[in-house]
């Protein structure tokens, strides 16, 4: 997943201004948003986002997960879609979209490889080149 550049990266390629942030270290030997929880993470960027300064631009979230969100981690992001205009990509198992009915988007690549990151940033960008 750390190989090539990042989504957020390519995003810039493509002139559509976006920021990075990596899910935080797992415990456990879990990789980090593949199989560890990341209910905190997402709460984080939703009080990040729900700052007076946080602009009208839509929040990406790549999730790698091979593992069904938990709980704790539906709710979170819930509450993040919720909070701000959320587009949610699947680079792995796909399950939890149709989940989130509240999300602005939903892209579907299931596979994390640098070629569909880039085909992944490409997709976006032209559909917010769409809408703008």
């Amino acid at each position: 997943w750390t190989g090539g550049p990042s989504i957020a990266e390519l995003l810039l390629e493509h002139g559509v201004p976006a920021r990075g942030r990596a899910f935080a270290s797992a415990g456990s030997g879990a990789a980090p948003g593949r199989t560890a929880g990341v209910a905190e993470d997402f709460a984080a960027a939703r009080r990040l986002v729900s700052g007076a300064a946080s602009g009208p631009d839509p929040l990406l979230v790549a999730l790698p997960r091979r593992t069904p969100l938990s709980p704790d981690d539906e709710r979170e992001l819930r509450a993040l879609c919720l909070a701000r205009p959320t587009v949610l990509v699947a680079l792995e198992q796909d399950a939890f979209l149709a989940d989130f009915p509240e999300a602005a988007g939903r892209l579907s690549a299931c596979d994390a490889t640098p070629a569909m990151r880039r085909a992944v940033a490409g997709e976006i960008a032209g559909a917010m080149s769409r809408v703008s």
